[in-house]
């Protein structure tokens, strides 16, 4: 596991799918996205139903992020995680990261 982490974090642009439009909020994704920003890493949010989380800009999907991304954290309902693999597997985004938060996380056996 740990060898894992380390390879995902040698990535240095990376997505948090399910930032939260609240700021600082408790949400699984909002804590992971303002570490990995505040420790230096080109970080982007995946939000559809927001422009703008945390203070930086949000993105629809996995595509429409400018330059292309290498590794994605998936920290949004179960319900949604197959969509958003599905998304890495199209895009060829080869490390991805399901974020565990409170009860199930983005745990989804289908993923």
């Amino acid at each position: 596991m740990k060898e894992a982490a380390s390879k995902f974090l040698s990535k240095k642009r990376i997505a948090v799918a399910g930032v939260s439009r609240e700021s600082g909020g408790a949400h699984g994704g909002n804590p992971v996205y303002l570490r990995l920003r505040d420790r230096g890493y080109d970080v982007y949010a995946v939000n559809p139903n927001a422009d703008q989380v945390e203070g930086d800009s949000a993105y629809p999907n996995l595509g429409t992020i400018p330059g292309g991304i290498e590794a994605v954290v998936i920290a949004t309902h179960p319900k949604v995680a197959p969509t958003i693999v599905q998304e890495c597997i199209d895009l060829g985004i080869h490390h991805v990261w399901m974020h565990r938060g409170p009860g199930g996380g983005s745990v989804n056996h289908e993923a």
